[in-house]
């Protein structure tokens, strides 16, 4: 029996993330399929498991709520009359142990490359944890922090 896991991410792109990264990312979170074969020189491109990670359906899933594949540009804030923008990636995806296992953590260390975000971007869970490990982009790092202890209620 394989393990499944719940695995998110969100966060800004910098301002000046090149056209070919921009593409792949329009590419990832694709509703159609169409032709792509122009991924950037990194390890996580290698093979074709990469191409269909963020596109899972919400009923190919055991978890509650929705499976999400999001590239957009956004608004975020206004200098005088100048509106400015950023591309935002949000995914909320559900991996089978041996591709979570391989490819998660080259994925967050590719988009850690070209994230203006710092600090939590997302977390992952096994599916039959209580708790999730929380996800961080650090100092130039991916970091992990294991969350732990018995919940407590908001109202005693």
């Amino acid at each position: 029996m394989s393990l499944h896991f719940d695995f998110a991410i969100a966060c800004d792109l910098k301002p000046d993330t090149p056209q070919q990264i921009l593409d792949t990312l329009s590419y990832m979170t694709r509703a159609e399929e169409y032709a792509f074969s122009s991924p950037p020189n990194h390890p996580f491109f290698e093979g074709d498991s990469w191409r269909d990670i963020l596109r899972a359906k919400s009923e190919q899933t055991y978890l509650p709520g929705d499976l999400i594949g999001s590239f957009r540009k956004a608004h975020r804030y206004e200098v005088g009359s100048e509106k400015l923008h950023w591309y935002t990636i949000c995914f909320r995806c559900y991996l089978i142990d041996d591709v979570f296992y391989e490819m998660w953590w080259l994925l967050a260390e590719w988009l850690l490359l070209h994230s203006e975000t710092e600090g939590y971007v997302g977390y992952y869970r096994e599916e039959y944890s209580s708790h999730p490990t929380l996800i961080y982009f650090k100092d130039n790092a991916v970091c992990i922090h294991e969350m732990t202890g018995t919940p407590v209620p908001i109202r005693s």
